[in-house]
């Protein structure tokens, strides 16, 4: 009994671990959103949360990274930037794909030996996510300075 309890506290530990650096992740998501200008941006800045409904967030996340991937073209076109004709959109989509693969488990036998495979998976996903994440986080700070240069630095809303 003793060790069912703390497989369950180890698991629980594990899931907070990963809901923190989703919230971050999903963070840089939601203020790179904002930074977009109204007019350009292909979803409103707070559906980034959806992100974070079991189940629904597998679909929105194709959603995400293809809107995001358009309002920032947009938005780098409309402040004289020279647009590569998809900003993100690789590794994004990359991260969506395997993300989906990574729930193969849950509708598939998979067998013992073959077990390797969903660690592959894992792997690749967490790769594509941090590939993003840092692809992201460049635009977002692109945008950033340029809003500072724009508005002289004075919002404090993103």
């Amino acid at each position: 009994m003793p060790t069912d309890i703390q497989s369950l506290s180890n698991l629980g530990l594990v899931a907070l671990i990963l809901l923190v650096i989703l919230f971050f992740f999903y963070r840089v998501l939601y203020r790179t959103f904002l930074l977009i200008k109204p007019e350009n941006r292909k979803l409103p800045a707070y559906t980034v949360w959806l992100l974070f409904l079991p189940g629904f967030n597998i679909v929105w996340l194709f959603v995400v990274v293809g809107a995001l991937t358009d309002s920032l073209a947009k938005e780098l076109e409309s402040r004289n930037y020279e647009v590569p004709r998809q900003p993100a959109f690789r590794p994004g989509m990359g991260y969506a794909v395997f993300t989906v693969l990574g729930f193969l488990p849950y509708l598939t036998t998979i067998k013992e030996e073959r077990m390797w495979v969903i660690g592959l998976i894992g792997v690749v996903q967490l790769i594509f996510m941090v590939q993003y994440w840092m692809k992201i986080s460049w635009y977002k700070r692109v945008l950033e300075n340029t809003f500072e240069e724009e508005t002289g630095g004075d919002d404090e809303t993103v």
